[in-house]
């Protein structure tokens, strides 16, 4: 949309050429005739004397042109014989082209304030064309004695070409008077082409719109090309008959502008003058030869048509002048760049410290201790302040730090009305009205030494925002820098602070993640062996109930068998049914058990006697192994389960003596620091597990001892009892080291128990 915006207002600037005066009749009619070689003389004369001011102008011009013979010129023939048909056609259109022109001028009243010099823009026109002209008869007297591959056309065609070559200057400060004085200023300021600022301030240049009017005027295409293509390279022009026209106008306008005669507007640097010369074939000596000769015959051409009668003496020292202040606005102009350069430098070389210093993974205070480190090598020593607010915050952090970017202290605090946000003190990177909410805010943190007229805030922005202000109080005394150059440090600094506030922001949700990740995998974990051991509770139950009639069937009769044989009959077979037969109806009330194990029944217990009275049982059934337990007096009597717990431990105490314990089996009671929980740890010095073993230790029916030896359910069974009373029961083991059980219990004081109440009742 923005390129069509810019075309439609270049379209619109070019059709307003059109609304400019045209050339009179006169002009149109001599342009006509004078076109065709054998021009009829007498038609010529006729047309010229048709107009009493043409014919006065002409005569005049005859008198200036030829001395004290042309004051006995009183007629048109007699001009037109005197100065041949071509003359008579350039002076013509010179002074018509600069009275259509004139009378589209300003307003009067604005004139003195206008930048555009137009006396100075014609003297300027008129000597290019007198230099193309003195060039052209130069080059062609040379050419009589020796060959040169430049043709160029007739001094009086080349005069014409010279005077209207930047006429779409004139156009553009008709059409767009305060834009075009704008263009003037920035080319003077900046010592550049006004075609290039022409196309950045207006949208179109001077060459395009001198060519558009050329064609509202409907002269020539040879004229209408060196208006639109004068200034160009010889080698970049196209491939025309009248090329050499082109270039010869460049090269007049080149040393007119050498010599500071008129005004152009252009400050093109670097131009050879020489170089031009030989691009299109012509001898640079010639060329400079004509100077002698340019400022008299420009007065003189001048005064013709009516521009001033300001002899060539004072026409050569309004040059000197020029050029005097030409050099004095270059001396500034070099000045105000040679400081920018320093300045430059300065900046570009504390964006590379910084850089280099504001290593990755910086945190976000670190970062800003080194932005004020960065600060006080550009800017200077003072105090600094570095206001921040996290994206996750609805306060300011206010940090002081000292010049080597140390934090000297910092605060929370609560933003003024109005700016809840610091990204509210800021208006695309410039301080905001609300600043003024904040100076007084800022008293609390500056101190009474700090003269609140020198405070500075800089806001630091980036493409993610306002990433942190600046405060400062260097007063009137701080190393001032351009905004634009002074906003590329910032933007350095800003860009910092706000990548180390996403690392820090990537690190904290890459730890929750990895935090979420470790639950939802144990969630699923737990969800799949709930499911699992759904489905095997329901199997078992099932199957307990459907082995329950003929296991009893079996019992039953087995036992009849044992009392009716006779030793030696068959009845130690029989027995040995009875014994299978009450060992799968154990079984078979484990797994009912397991299946659906009983809701704990919490009672006030004294685990130190329950521990005591287990630890008796072990040492009878493992008289080998030393038993020991600690129970701590801050534990005291606990809210639980007894009979399940009872039986868990059991489980864990008989594994940990059949894991053949080198020293000890020890049973360790202790209150969780950091959750509160009740805390029963069981642990040997035995044989311990391997990998497989204690991944798959708490598997229903999963056992390493030797088929028969045990159905593989005691851990299963001590984990559902465990996890019926809000608990989780873990295991660690490694082969050969031992192995140790922890059983963590929640709530097991009676007085912050959710269910004492209940089960008390």
């Amino acid at each position: 949309m923005r390129g069509q915006e810019a075309g439609r207002r270049v379209d619109l600037i070019l059709e307003q050429i059109e609304t400019l005066p045209t050339l009179s009749a006169i002009a149109v009619r001599l342009l006509s005739i004078t076109s065709d070689d054998e021009a009829d003389v007498r038609e010529v004369v006729r047309l010229v004397a048709s107009d009493p001011a043409l014919t006065t102008k002409l005569l005049r011009l005859c008198r200036s042109a030829r001395g004290g013979i042309g004051r006995a010129i009183t007629t048109v023939d007699r001009a037109v014989v005197m100065l041949g048909l071509d003359a008579v056609r350039s002076a013509i259109l010179s002074i018509q082209v600069y009275e259509t022109l004139s009378s589209a001028s300003r307003d009067e009243t604005d004139d003195k304030a206008r930048v555009f010099d137009r006396p100075g823009f014609w003297r300027h026109s008129i000597a290019v064309a007198v230099a193309c002209k003195l060039i052209t008869e130069a080059h062609h007297e040379q050419a009589r004695t020796r060959r040169s591959r430049c043709e160029l056309p007739k001094g009086d065609e080349a005069y014409v070409a010279g005077l209207l070559h930047d006429l779409g200057k004139i156009a553009l400060d008709v059409i767009m008077p305060k834009s075009f004085d704008r263009v003037v200023t920035l080319a003077e300021q900046y010592q550049v082409c006004m075609a290039e600022v022409e196309r950045r301030v207006i949208g179109v240049d001077h060459h395009t719109a001198g060519k558009r009017l050329g064609e509202y005027w409907r002269l020539p295409h040879t004229l209408q090309d060196v208006m639109w293509m004068h200034g160009q390279p010889f080698d970049a022009l196209p491939d025309l008959p009248h090329r050499n026209l082109v270039a010869l106008v460049t090269t007049a306008d080149l040393l007119v502008r050498r010599q500071h005669i008129g005004f152009s507007g252009n400050r093109m640097r670097g131009e050879d003058l020489d170089a031009t010369c030989r691009e299109c074939g012509l001898d640079p000596e010639l060329v400079r030869g004509i100077v002698s000769k340019l400022h008299e015959t420009s007065a003189e051409h001048a005064s013709s048509i009516g521009l001033d009668d300001a002899p060539s003496q004072e026409l050569f020292l309004a040059s000197i002048g020029r050029a005097n202040e030409a050099l004095g606005r270059l001396n500034v102009l070099l000045e105000e760049r040679s400081s920018l350069s320093m300045q430059q430098g300065k900046v570009i070389g504390a964006i590379s410290d910084f850089n280099a210093a504001a290593a990755p993974g910086r945190s976000v205070i670190g970062t800003l201790g080194e932005v004020v480190r960065s600060a006080t090598n550009l800017l200077g020593d003072g105090l600094y302040l570095m206001l921040y607010q996290s994206r996750r915050s609805d306060t300011w952090q206010v940090y002081q730090f000292s010049g080597d970017g140390r934090m000297l202290r910092n605060h929370d605090a609560v933003p003024p009305t109005g700016c809840k946000h610091l990204a509210d003190l800021s208006d695309e990177g410039q301080v905001s009205m609300r600043t003024a909410a904040v100076l007084p805010w800022l008293t609390d943190y500056l101190g009474d030494a700090v003269d609140m007229r020198d405070v500075q805030l800089i806001p630091l922005c980036c493409a993610w925002g306002v990433a942190a202000v600046l405060v400062h109080d260097f007063g009137s005394g701080v190393q001032t820098y351009p905004q634009a150059l002074l906003g590329a440090i910032t933007t350095t600094w800003a860009s910092a602070i706000a990548g180390a506030a996403q690392h820090a922001g990537a690190k904290s949700l890459g730890e929750q993640l990895v935090e979420a990740n470790r639950v939802l995998a144990e969630t699923q974990h737990k969800l799949t062996d709930a499911r699992a051991m759904a489905r095997l509770g329901e199997m078992a139950k099932g199957a307990a109930h459907e082995m329950n009639n003929p296991l009893t069937i079996i019992s039953g009769r087995s036992q009849i068998l044992v009392s009716r044989l006779a030793p030696g009959e068959g009845q130690e077979a029989a027995q040995a049914i009875v014994e299978q037969a009450h060992r799968l109806s154990d079984l078979i009330t484990s797994l009912h058990l397991f299946a659906d194990p009983p809701t704990p029944a919490r009672h006030e217990t004294d685990l130190r006697a329950l521990i005591t009275e287990l630890a008796k049982d072990a040492r009878r059934q493992f008289p080998d192994v030393k038993i020991v337990h600690d129970v701590p007096d801050d534990v005291g009597k606990v809210w639980i389960d007894p009979t399940q717990v009872s039986e868990v431990l059991a489980e864990l105490i008989q594994n940990a003596g059949e894991a053949q314990p080198r020293s000890f089996v020890r049973v360790a009671v202790q209150a969780d620091p950091l959750d509160g929980r009740l805390v029963i740890v069981v642990e040997d010095d035995g044989v311990g597990m391997d990998a497989r073993c204690l991944e798959h230790a708490f598997d229903p029916f999963f056992s390493v001892k030797p088929a028969g030896r045990q159905a593989g359910l005691g851990l299963a069974r001590a984990q559902r009892l465990i996890e019926g009373q809000g608990g989780t029961i873990e295991l660690s083991s490694e082969s050969g080291e031992g192995s140790t059980a922890r059983i963590a219990i929640p709530h097991w004081r009676k007085d912050q128990s959710p269910h004492s109440a209940q089960d008390a009742a």
